[in-house]
């Protein structure tokens, strides 16, 4: 426990001897560095360094007098503001490299991608909600049983972002003999809903930029088979406007 606790506070910038005098400290709450050398096993000719590295850190307060003494900061503290720090940098490094990615798209040799597993598929869904800056339009057909709660989620905080949502959805569906009432349960979360009859299929369209188009097969009982599910993803422009503008004259219809 110790040595994978160590591993742990290495992977958020310390190294294996600030690890070892921090946890040591956490035992003693407060002490001399002559203590944490001895308990930590960081040699005495480093532990002054060691300790200065962990104030600098905002892990331990130092009170001055003869000798120096070393208090823990609390690690719920300390957790929590690495924790903030920590989602903000990949937030940032997300938003850099989605940038990159982009702007690259255009260049790849294959645009239209197949995703043939309902995982895959909603995770490829949920990637591209999470991308969305302008806008986004779903047709939604039917949904698979485990998605609903992770897609309100990721549309939620699009909506919150700014971004302007349409749904088309059909009132319900059947998977594994189990009814989802799918424009209810978006309804009843504060997103703009028109409810129409769909077929068994989901498009996700985002800022002219990309679109998922899923397709699935309906047994005689009226389920939805995941199993015959498909998804095609691209990014051709010209596809996109299509779909655009089909979406948009479906959303103007009257029922």
């Amino acid at each position: 426990m110790y040595e994978s606790l160590l591993k742990i506070l290495n992977r958020i910038g310390l190294t294996d001897y600030e690890a070892k005098a921090y946890t040591t400290l956490n035992s003693r709450i407060i002490a001399k560095a002559e203590d944490i050398s001895l308990e930590s096993g960081v040699p005495r000719s480093k532990i002054y360094s060691v300790l200065s590295n962990l104030e600098k850190k905002n892990l331990l307060t130092i009170t001055q007098g003869r000798p120096l003494k070393y208090t823990v900061v609390e690690p719920n503290q300390v957790f929590k503001m690495y924790r903030k720090s920590i989602s903000t940098d990949l937030e940032e490094a997300e938003l850099r490299l989605t940038s990159l990615y982009e702007s690259q798209l255009s260049n790849t040799n294959a645009p239209i991608w197949t995703l043939e597993d309902s995982k895959k598929i909603v995770d490829k869904e949920l990637e591209i909600i999470k991308r969305a800056q302008d806008y986004l339009y779903l047709r939604i057909g039917f949904l698979y049983l485990d998605e609903l709660k992770s897609l309100l989620t990721q549309l939620k905080k699009a909506k919150n972002r700014g971004v302007t949502i349409k749904i088309i959805s059909s009132s319900q569906c059947k998977i594994d003999n189990t009814i989802i009432n799918i424009s209810t349960k978006l309804k009843n979360n504060d997103l703009l809903i028109k409810e129409k009859a769909l077929p068994t299929a989901k498009l996700i369209i985002r800022d002219d930029k990309e679109m998922l188009l899923v397709f699935a097969d309906m047994d005689k009982t009226g389920n939805v088979d995941v199993d015959s599910s498909i998804g095609l993803w691209n990014h051709y422009s010209t596809i996109i406007n299509h779909y655009t503008n089909a979406f948009n004259m479906n959303w103007n219809q009257k029922k």
